[in-house]
């Protein structure tokens, strides 16, 4: 039997409901375009994660990240838990870079979008963007929209009104926790220019958190993708998601 992650702080988060619902691994589960490569590179953490005139650029247009080929992930409107039917959504894909250092796993997340919607108060919504991953790699997937009572998943959100991203952990619906300890080290950097958001997310390959994913070199996992536009009031389960992609590490 899989063993839970050792959780600190729970918290209940309305927003994440269903976020990227499937039991077994399965031919309708998993994209069949090409793998998600993440490629090595030699340099420093910070390089990667704050590149020169990042803000200056569009789509990761700066090295080491114009090197590497950007894969297109098809989105769609995530189903309501309440009624079964997807909301409506503009955002229909997001652009996938990744790159590690041996350390550090580096995502960067493309998108077209608007408006910029950087704060949240009553009326208006932050963007945001995830990335998820199995917890650990066990006969059953789990469900892409927040596991599953037996196949945890390891979730990084990021929102445009935050400093920094939130580590999560869920098994299902209802299930979600943030767990946020120094151990488990998330980073973001996200900017919007000219109708697109660029964010790059990064966190360590290994970590001593039992609440977050052990990634390796020469392995092979599955990460998905979830964006919120808030100009178009999405919130909570209202996003867009992605199904799994293989996730390939060099």
């Amino acid at each position: 039997m899989q063993r839970g992650p050792s959780i600190l702080l729970v918290m209940s988060l309305s927003f994440l409901l269903p976020l990227l619902c499937f039991s077994s691994l399965n031919a309708q589960e998993v994209e069949k375009e090409a793998a998600i490569i993440v490629k090595y590179v030699d340099m420093p953490s910070d390089v990667l994660l704050n590149p020169p005139l990042l803000s200056m650029v569009i789509a990761g247009d700066v090295p080491p990240w114009k090197d590497i080929g950007a894969v297109d992930v098809v989105l769609s409107s995530a189903p309501s838990v309440v009624s079964g039917r997807a909301f409506k959504t503009a955002i229909r894909s997001v652009k996938v870079k990744t790159l590690h250092n041996g350390k550090d796993i580096f995502i960067m997340l493309n998108w077209t979008d608007g408006t910029m919607n950087a704060k949240e108060s009553s009326s208006t919504f932050a963007d945001g963007a995830a990335v998820q991953l199995p917890l650990v790699i066990g006969p059953i997937l789990p469900n892409y929209i927040k596991g599953q009572q037996d196949a945890y998943v390891n979730i990084t959100y990021w929102r445009a009104d935050r400093k920094k991203p939130d580590n999560i952990v869920a098994n299902g619906i209802g299930t979600v926790a943030v767990t946020n300890t120094k151990g488990e080290n998330l980073s973001a950097n996200g900017y919007w220019k000219l109708g697109q958001w660029t964010v790059i997310i990064s966190r360590p390959l290994k970590t001593g958190s039992d609440n977050q994913t052990q990634l390796a070199r020469g392995t092979e996992t599955f990460i998905a993708f979830a964006v919120w536009d808030g100009e178009g009031n999405q919130r909570d389960g209202h996003k867009s998601v992605s199904f799994w992609q293989t996730l390939r590490l060099e």
